[in-house]
């Protein structure tokens, strides 16, 4: 809302307005964030009117003219005329820039409005919605604006820029009024001391950004501070801390002339001359892979006319640091037609010279690649070499790797790099020839990325080689009652009892045990009965007798013998009447399908048998 000056206001002039002027903005002074608000921002501190800008600077000078309304708020003036004078000087300090203030109240207005050799200007105060003159912008000549408003776009608000002459290089100083009015009458005046000295202004590189190390391998970090101002920089605080990354793990080496601190890092106290810069050269390491970022920071320095300064300079720099990370493991499998490994559990039993398939995988899973990698397989556990034999080539993926045989007991590799995330296997066949487990171990050698051996090697898997062995016996038993088996006669009977043993290691399969009847020149001994047992089984199984051929069978018909179980055929056989004297055998007999052949025979006497009429 617009509200028009009365000439009592400006009869009252001094309890009606009120006019700030000030350099910076400062805790407890003018509070900038009210200007051009409707609440008093309050006028300046005297440190705010009193303020020291670096060399070859504009430096902005703020001024605020408003009105005291009957509300207890204070409203800003557009239009209103604020004058500044140079009233002393050194160095040349004139005005650079004013402000044209907008549109006035009743004054014609001019543009940047500067006279008397630039030692006076007259500004007037804006309105935020005006063609406001921008802030001086120069490369050669930078703003310097700490006022704490930070665009002429503001109601009530006015402004002049102050610069010095490039020649001086010490100290340039300036006394200023401003006196503002209102539609002609005089408000207040504000008095400013203005100074231009020499500035420090430090930059921070650490580099390089990312440095790549292995475990425990030092790396370089460079921390430059470089005073590329016009004064000097004293008592500068620089302190080098780690922020992320395991702090555990990390360790740096103070530089000569630090002191190392409890994050990791250093700290170091010095001065800069303009124009100079110091380096400091920083080893880094760490035991565990990862990215371990540290940051250098200038905590603060002195800077001359301009006090204790804690600027907000810091640079950050990362150790990056990657290992390989080989693994070794042997299985035991088998290949199908297109070349595809299943595995299979160790322990697999097998026959005599049965290859077994083995494949040895070295696998990379850590995040940097291993150099001269060789992997060997040699026998363990005792395996003895004569028995044991590779057999076939050693089959390499996805690199072809040269491989050598141990005189077929093992091999070793040709040399070779493994990729991060990579794999590589050898696949390869063996067998052994006598009973027995067979067992060998893959290893490996390499060379980490930080030039470090590292070694490892896999479990033990191993196969068994195991065989049936069959015996078998045959023997006849007098009966209680009976003749004796060398004196029977048509009528008498006897037993007969036919063992097979497996004292081999592996089951005998599809065992057929049968037994040929006693029989002279095609004679035969008459079948009685028979059962047979397989010890560790409690039940007797039965038995067929086929007539035709005068053989008697177990049913079933095979069977398996496991290791150390022995089978027990019992016949009872009788002579026939009439059978002629003489030596009467029969054959135990057995197959296996895994176990051969055999058979073993026993022979009973008939003897001459009389008879007599009276």
């Amino acid at each position: 809302m617009l509200r028009a000056i009365t000439k009592d206001d400006l009869n009252n002039a001094g309890t009606k307005f009120v006019f700030y002027s000030w350099l910076e903005n400062e805790t407890g002074g003018i509070d900038a964030t009210k200007v051009g608000g409707a609440t008093d921002p309050a006028a300046p501190a005297a440190g705010e009117m009193d303020e020291v800008a670096p060399l070859l600077s504009q430096n902005v000078a703020g001024g605020y003219v408003g009105y005291k309304a009957a509300d207890g708020n204070v409203y800003p003036i557009i239009g209103a005329n604020v004058r500044w004078d140079i009233l002393d000087q050194t160095g040349n300090v004139r005005f650079a820039a004013a402000d044209d203030g907008g549109q006035a109240s009743g004054s014609p207005v001019t543009g940047q409005d500067i006279n008397d050799n630039a030692l006076s200007a007259n500004t007037y105060t804006n309105s935020a919605t005006g063609n406001n003159v921008r802030f001086p912008s120069s490369t050669e000549y930078p703003l310097y604006n700490v006022t704490g408003v930070n665009t002429p776009d503001t109601n009530g608000f006015t402004w002049t820029a102050l610069n010095h002459d490039p020649a001086v290089t010490t100290l340039a100083t300036a006394r200023i009024r401003a006196i503002a009015y209102v539609n002609g009458t005089e408000v207040t005046k504000r008095f400013l001391n203005k100074t231009f000295a020499p500035s420090a202004r430090l930059t921070i590189v650490k580099a390089p950004k990312d440095n790549q190390a292995g475990l425990n391998q030092a790396r370089d970090f460079t921390v430059t501070v470089s005073n590329t101002g016009a004064g000097p920089a004293t008592a500068i605080r620089l302190s080098d801390v780690l922020k992320s990354g395991d702090a555990a793990a990390y360790s740096v080496t103070a530089p000569a002339g630090t002191t190392a601190n409890a994050t990791d890092g250093f700290d170091a106290t010095f001065d800069l001359a303009a124009g100079a810069s110091r380096t400091f050269t920083l080893p880094a390491q760490a035991s565990a892979v990862g990215v371990y970022c540290d940051v250098a920071t200038i905590v603060s320095y002195n800077n001359g006319a301009f006090g204790t300064v804690s600027p907000t300079l810091s640079d950050q720099a990362c150790l990056t640091v990657t290992a390989p990370n080989l693994g070794i493991s042997k299985t035991l499998g088998t290949l199908d037609a297109a070349g595809a490994f299943t595995p299979i559990a160790s322990g697999v039993v097998v026959g005599p010279n049965v290859p077994v398939v083995a494949r040895i995988t070295v696998s990379n899973n850590g995040n940097a690649a291993a150099t001269n990698v060789v992997v060997t397989d040699n026998i363990a556990n005792a395996t003895v070499a004569a028995n044991y034999a590779l057999q076939g080539n050693v089959t390499a993926a996805p690199q072809a790797v040269a491989v050598t045989k141990t005189a077929d007991d093992g091999f070793t590799t040709g040399a070779f790099n493994l990729a991060a995330g990579a794999t590589q296997t050898f696949t390869f066949a063996a067998s052994g020839t006598v009973d027995g487990d067979y067992c060998d171990q893959g290893t490996f050698t390499a060379t980490s990325n930080n030039g470090v051996a590292v070694t490892g090697a896999s479990g033990i898997p191993c196969f068994k080689v195991a065989s049936p062995r069959l015996a078998i016996t045959k023997v006849n038993n007098q009966i209680a009652g009976q003749p004796a088996l060398n004196q029977l006669t048509p009528g008498s009977s006897y037993q007969s009892v036919i063992t097979v043993t497996n004292s081999g290691s592996a089951t005998a399969t599809a065992v057929a045990v049968k037994d040929l009847l006693g029989n002279l020149n095609n004679v035969y001994m008459n079948y009685g009965s028979g059962s047979y047992t397989v010890s560790g089984t409690a039940q007797a199984g039965s038995v067929t007798f086929d007539a035709a051929t005068h053989t008697v069978s177990t049913v079933p018909a095979t069977l398996d013998l496991a290791p150390n179980q022995i089978l027990t055929l019992t016949l009872t056989s009788s002579v026939a009447a009439g059978t002629p004297r003489g030596s009467y055998c029969d054959v135990g007999s057995y197959t296996s399908s895994n176990a051969g052949t055999g058979q073993a025979q026993a022979c009973v006497t008939v003897t001459s048998f009389i008879s007599e009429q009276t």
